[in-house]
């Protein structure tokens, strides 16, 4: 019983940090779209002229 504690406490823990990162994520892209005045796609589909 102790075993299936601690291993849902860890799923959990993990799953909480990593759910804390993406939103971070979000907060510095929605951020950087600000200051550079364009939606968050723009950031996600920009290509180089180069590259075309």
């Amino acid at each position: 019983m102790c075993i299936v504690v601690t291993f849902i406490s860890i799923t959990m823990a993990t799953a909480v940090a990593l759910f804390e990162k993406i939103l971070q994520n979000a907060v510095d892209m929605i951020s950087d779209c600000k200051a550079l005045d364009c939606q968050p796609g723009d950031i996600l589909e920009y290509v180089h002229d180069e590259q075309k």
